[in-house]
């Protein structure tokens, strides 16, 4: 059970697997280790680490959309023009 959680498997889907009924078992055999806890410290570090850099690199508002193609409305005009436009017959 503990293996399955570490796979990436949901604590729900694990203690169906394992027959646990109760949250209380399942915790009682959910144990913490020390390399658990280092793991997760490497993780949040690292998510730390690439919501700095994002900040660093923030994208200007000649790059927003470029990537996909389109170009965001800059105006309120601009966006009620397709609200506008005369209905085809």
């Amino acid at each position: 059970m503990r293996n399955m959680v570490r796979a990436g498997v949901s604590e729900k889907v694990s203690m169906t697997i394992s027959g646990h009924k109760t949250r209380s078992v399942f915790e009682r055999y959910n144990i913490v280790a020390q390399s658990d806890l280092q793991d997760a410290a490497r993780k949040l570090e690292a998510s730390q680490k690439q919501g700095r850099e994002k900040t660093d690199n923030p994208i200007s508002p000649d790059e927003f959309g470029q990537s996909l193609g389109i170009v965001a409305p800059k105006t309120v005009e601009e966006q009620m023009v397709p609200l506008l436009a005369p209905l085809p017959n």
